[in-house]
Parts: structure tokens; sequence; C-alpha cells
């Protein structure tokens, strides 16, 4: 029997491809990379929002590698974080309160002075008013659940930074995850811009109802703001009722 002699067979899968070697490919993969790098230190020339940006990019990639803690590891590894340096001025990691079966959620932007004393979101002045928010729509605490976008007091309660902001977000969408709200109320502009949307208005936009990936979401006041100038508790109060509205939808549609 006569054979036919034919060619030689690759032995290796980029030969195969006809690809380059894998060690030429991961020279040019490191130069594609070091140039994505340098046309990102242009584009971003304040250094500032360069930092952000390349912090958003690693928490993403993290994000997608972590996998989801359930509720006892989860609150161990916040209160044990050290990601920014918040930690060194806190003086308690505020984890969030209320029922871990609520179908709506409420997140502020930071804890302040008595919730950093205290380990418990909105529990000075401003928790007392949001107590009162919830109750004018015949709820109480522990039928929501509340937490904040940071979990740790900025000093002299100035806005997050983008940086913590992204160090921190991790916690409250692992707690997202675990809760599976229908619903979530936006406390003031911080939660909202980094909720919603980034360019978010809170004066103009505060009342919107926004349907996202299977959530109900929209934005209100804060209750701190609400303190701080009270003729916008009446706009506020327009806003509950839109929550107390759609809440009842949910519930009837549960």
């Amino acid at each position: 029997m006569r054979t036919m002699a034919g060619p030689a067979v690759p032995m290796r899968w980029h030969e195969v491809r006809g690809d380059a070697h894998p060690r030429q490919m991961a020279v040019q993969d490191r130069t594609r990379l070091t140039d994505l790098l340098v046309l990102i230190c242009k584009r971003f020339a304040n250094m500032r929002i360069f930092c952000s940006f390349l912090s958003g990019m690693i928490t993403c990639f993290l994000g997608m590698v972590d996998t989801m803690r359930g509720w006892d590891e989860l609150k161990k590894a916040c209160l044990e974080c050290e990601k920014c340096l918040l930690c060194k001025t806190r003086k308690s990691v505020v984890f969030g309160t209320g029922n871990q079966r609520a179908k709506l959620m409420f997140i502020g932007e930071g804890p302040g002075e008595q919730e950093d004393l205290k380990g418990e979101p909105f529990v000075g002045p401003a928790g007392r008013l949001l107590d009162d928010m919830l109750a004018a729509i015949g709820l109480f605490r522990d039928e929501v659940y509340i937490a904040n976008i940071v979990k740790c007091r900025p000093p002299q309660n100035r806005d997050p930074l983008a940086l913590e902001q992204d160090m921190c977000i991790e916690w409250l969408r692992n707690q997202v995850f675990l809760i599976r709200p229908k619903m979530i109320v936006c406390l003031g502009r911080i939660a909202a811009c980094r909720i919603i949307d980034p360019n978010f208005k809170i004066t103009r936009e505060h009342g919107r109802i926004i349907e996202r990936k299977g959530y109900v979401i929209l934005s209100t006041y804060h209750p701190a703001a609400l303190l701080r100038d009270p003729s916008k508790l009446e706009e506020t109060f327009d806003d509950l009722k839109i929550i107390e509205a759609e809440y009842q939808k949910i519930l009837k549609g549960a």
C-alpha cells in the first residue's frame, strides 16, 4: 500500500494559527500597553483626574475577579478595611443597618461625626430627620436598609474624594447584591452622581424615576442639606410621595 507524504504537522498552536512566536507577541503586547498608557496620560493631563480614572479601572478589575461575600464575611472584611487614608482618621467603620431583605434601600454619601462615634448610619440630627421622612410615608427604619457610598467619615465632613469612593464602592455593591432591593433612593448629590450619573444635578433631577438593570432608582435631598436649607422640604415631600407610590407598586407586584 502506498502512503502519501504530506507537509510536516505543526506542533505549536501559534504555528497552526500563523501567529508570531509567543515571546514576540508578549513584546508587542507590552509595547501596545505602553503606548496606551502614554495616550491616557496625555489625555488626562490633570493628575488628580488620572488617578481617579486609574483607581476606578483597578477597582473594576478587582470587582470582576473577586467573588461576592456573605454577610458575616463581608462585614468582617469591611470593618478591617484600610484601602484608603480615611482609615487613619476614622473612629468607626459605618457598615450599614436595617432589613437585609428590604425591597427599599437608601444610600447616602458617608458618615458624619455622630455616625463615626456610634458606628451606625444616620443617627445624628440628619438621622432623626430621615426617620421623620420615613414615617411620612408609613415606614420605619427596620423595614428598609440604609448605607453610604463610603463607610468612613471624611475629615470635617468634607465630600468624599473620587479615589475614596472608588476604594469603598465594592462594599456597597456587595450589600446591594445580598439585599437585592427593588428600589434604591439616593440621598443627596454625591450618592446620585455615583449611582445614577456623574453629571447628576440634584436641584433639577431629584424625584425623577430611573429604571436600570431591574432596579427603580431615584434621588432626593440629603437630610443634612434640608437642615441647612429648610426651603427644600416641600420639594422633598413631593419626592417622598413619589417614593411611596413606587414602593406600593413594588409591594403589590411582589
